[in-house]
C-alpha cells in the first residue's frame, strides 16, 4: 500500500506499508479522548494493538491540530499486545520532542508482561 501526499497537487509515494506491519499509530486518526485526555489510540494496521491509558491523570492531551502532547512527567499510552513479536524489531517514529531531560523515553519495555509505551 502506498500513501500519497496530495497537498501540492501531485502524488508522491511517501510511505510503503509492509505485510508484516506490527502496528501503526497514525497522526490524528483513531484517537479517543475521555476525561482529561487520550484514553485510546487505535492501531491502524488492523492488528488491534491499540495504545491505552485507563488512569485519567496519566492521559496525554490531544491538541487542536490532532497531535498528542505528553507532559514528560506521568503521561503515557501502553499496550500489552507486543508479547509475541519476533526480534529484532524495527520501529519508525515521527514526532517532535519539545524538551528533553533525564530519564524521558519514546519507547520503554517491561518484562512482566512485556509492553511498549510511548511516554
Amino acid at each position: 500500500m502506498y500513501l500519497y501526499n496530495n497537498n501540492q497537487g501531485h502524488s508522491l509515494p511517501i510511505l510503503t506499508l509492509r505485510d508484516n506491519l506490527a502496528a501503526w499509530y497514525r497522526f490524528g486518526q483513531g484517537i479517543t479522548v475521555t476525561g482529561a485526555g487520550v484514553s485510546q489510540w487505535d492501531d491502524q494496521s488492523g492488528n488491534a494493538r491499540n495504545l491505552l491509558q485507563g488512569t485519567d491523570t496519566n492521559r496525554p492531551a490531544k491538541q487542536a491540530d490532532g497531535s498528542i502532547l505528553f507532559d514528560g512527567v506521568d503521561n503515557y499510552l501502553v499496550t500489552a499486545a507486543f508479547t509475541n513479536i519476533a526480534q529484532p524489531l524495527t520501529a519508525y517514529y515521527l514526532g517532535k520532542q519539545i524538551t528533553w531531560t533525564g530519564n524521558e523515553r519514546i519507547f520503554s519495555g517491561d518484562d512482566n508482561p512485556p509492553t511498549i509505551e510511548t511516554a
